[in-house]
């Protein structure tokens, strides 16, 4: 018995230890929360034209950690995993001017059992006039299929 007492000590010692380690839970469906934008000039290397671009920044949780896309992952409906809309105000009203898909790599190899948090940039040309009101909604799909709450982002102006 007293043999075994070291490897007693050792097993309580580590289970007080992990036992502390707090354990976050977050739903299987992915959660978004709108961070900030920014906008600046890109260069067409094609066209040899400068565009404006938008990049939204975002935070996201999901329990299951399943977030973006395999590099092979080429086929409906696993081809596209982030979903953008962008709107156009002319006349005081928003109206949809266009719709863009577009992948995030695989966050799966880095989840763990508690489920997986950070913060994601997508970035947008949306090909219109300086001085054009804009905003985007956006939403992104987990490997799962979930479908995660739309985020908007506030109005914007390109400059």
């Amino acid at each position: 018995m007293l043999n075994r007492l070291p490897y007693l000590l050792l097993i309580l010692i580590s289970g007080g230890i992990f036992g502390c380690v707090k354990k976050t839970h977050y739903s299987e469906i992915p959660n978004l929360t709108f961070v900030s934008y920014s906008t600046g000039d890109t260069l067409d290397p094609i066209l040899r034209q400068v565009n404006k671009y938008v990049k939204i920044k975002f935070a996201f949780t999901d329990g299951d950690g399943d977030l973006g896309l395999p590099q092979d992952s080429t086929r409906a409906p696993y081809d596209y995993n982030v979903f953008a809309t962008l709107y156009l105000n002319r006349t005081g009203t928003y109206e949809i001017s266009s719709q863009e898909k577009s992948r995030i790599k695989d966050l799966a190899p880095y989840a763990n059992k508690n489920g997986l948090e950070g913060t994601i940039e997508v970035t947008y040309i949306p090909y219109l006039p300086a001085g054009s009101k804009i905003k985007y909604d956006l939403y992104i799909l987990d490997q799962a299929l979930h479908r995660s709450n739309t985020i908007s982002s506030p109005e914007l102006i390109l400059p």
